[in-house]
């Protein structure tokens, strides 16, 4: 998005995802003292929700989104995350005696492992569908991949090749915004889980 949409070259885009570093670690600091106010359940569950509610503004992105917003947005979800990240793996640790802490440490990476790939793989083909139905006119290639779109309009060059770029950014933004739409449906979903099935102890 950063890069094929918004037009970023590699190193901008890289230092637009510099909040999500500062967030993650304001978040999982300021999740211990919220931990100790209202218990693990109700710290994970607005942390989810949180991370939805960030995602669903994927909604209204554009190719021409302000890098001071985009920089908001990556701030918000990763200190989001960053509150839901440290109590969640309390819980896990907490749920297994000290003799078993190296199974929960495992136990803990495996879910955070089979999670991030399975996000990536659903999420991904959303958008990968999404996408290709929007640049269904186009030429073959360019449906492929929005970064296939951009390696077809370096090649045909001048007016035509900006405007299947922009096509193509603009396609791709949209899909986006419904893959993350998902995914903030999925942390919907989890914060209700929370609330339903983990306890909170305030510890």
């Amino acid at each position: 998005y950063l890069q094929f949409a918004v037009g970023f070259s590699a190193l901008e885009a890289g230092a637009a995802m510099l909040p999500l570093a500062l967030g993650l670690v304001m978040g999982s600091g300021a999740s211990n003292r919220l931990v100790e106010r209202v218990g693990r359940r109700y710290v994970i569950a607005g942390g989810l929700v949180g991370v939805a509610a960030v995602l669903s503004t994927s909604l209204a992105w554009t190719p021409e989104m302000a890098p001071v917003l985009l920089g908001l947005v990556s701030f918000g979800l990763a200190v989001s995350m960053g509150v839901v990240m440290a109590p969640a793996t309390d819980s896990v640790m907490s749920a297994v005696p000290e003799a078993k802490a190296g199974v929960g440490s495992a136990m803990s990476d495996v879910t955070r492992q089979v999670g991030g790939a399975l996000g990536v793989a659903v999420i991904g083909s959303l958008i990968g569908s999404a996408y290709a139905s929007d640049m269904s006119g186009a030429p073959d290639a360019a449906s492929e991949s929005v970064g296939a779109a951009h390696a077809l309009a370096g090649q045909v060059g001048g007016a035509a090749g900006r405007e299947l770029a922009d096509t193509a950014g603009r396609a791709f933004t949209e899909s986006l915004g419904l893959g993350l739409a998902a995914a903030a449906a999925v942390a919907l979903a989890g914060a209700v889980l929370v609330l339903l099935r983990l306890p909170s102890e305030r510890k």
